[in-house]
């Protein structure tokens, strides 16, 4: 219980707080065949978040089986393959990440029903590890579906940004008018949030006469998982921003950092 409010805490709130065995459980017995698509990738997100990548492989594959089997499921979504491909990211296969991504380019459900995180992933991929996946290839497809008609909010202009369309100044005036929108709509603010995962795709971008291989960017991402820009972030803008794959890459990168000393 929440001392302050009589309310219990979510398992959610009690993951990013440290109890993390007592939310993987109440969010273990939550799932079922019978469990909502929230459910599922909840529990999935929560794995990915304590690092428990192997199980999230499993959760995610058998997951897929089912939707294909038993088609009430809607977890064919781009999500799901983003976050996938990002747990075989952080277990140090790259080539069968990208892989993963290129499947969720495909995927039968997206935001707006036009795949774009996964194409960005790629776009991350081709700058942390260029042996697996050439920038070009993601380009192309962004460059087509940003054009898309029901590509709208700050999507569009965050994956102009990651092919290099729009500069960060341009990307920034254009959250800023899209929440605006938005929390006179909701009165929900998620710039924060947003505003991370377009410095995710800056620090990837370093200039070229100052950079030593990836190790320039991998300082930047570590400052992105403990800097100031982390920790003004809300509960609900952690749990938007776990939901995608670049904020578990950034901590696989940072980790890389930390090893390499």
């Amino acid at each position: 219980m929440n001392p302050a409010d009589g309310k219990a805490k979510t398992p959610w709130q009690l993951l990013i707080e440290g109890d993390q065995e007592d939310a993987l459980e109440i969010m273990r017995r939550e799932i079922s065949d019978e469990s909502s698509p929230r459910k599922n990738l909840a529990y999935a997100v929560a794995l990915m978040w304590t690092c428990k990548y192997e199980c999230v492989l499993q959760h995610f594959t058998g997951v897929i089986e089912k939707s294909g089997d038993m088609g009430r499921f809607r977890m064919q979504g781009e999500h799901v393959y983003a976050l996938l491909g990002a747990a075989h990211w952080c277990l140090d296969d790259h080539s069968t990440a990208v892989e993963t991504w290129r499947l969720g380019i495909e995927a039968p459900y997206a935001n707006f029903g036009v795949p774009l995180q996964t194409a960005m992933l790629m776009v991350a991929a081709s700058l942390l590890n260029p042996s697996v996946c050439s920038i070009s290839e993601p380009t192309e497809i962004l460059s087509r579906r940003v054009e898309d008609v029901r590509v709208h909010g700050w999507l569009k202009p965050l994956a102009k940004f990651a092919i290099r369309k729009m500069n960060a100044e341009e990307l920034m005036c254009e959250i800023e008018k899209d929440m605006q929108q938005r929390i006179a709509r909701t009165g929900t603010d998620s710039s924060k949030y947003v505003k991370w995962v377009m410095l995710f795709y800056e620090a990837l971008f370093l200039k070229p006469q100052d950079r030593r291989g990836t190790k320039d960017i991998n300082k930047r991402l570590q400052s992105l998982t403990s800097g100031e820009n982390f920790r003004v972030l809300s509960s609900g803008d952690l749990w938007h921003l776990a939901r995608r794959g670049e904020f578990h890459i950034a901590k696989y990168q940072a980790l890389v950092t930390e090893s390499e000393g």
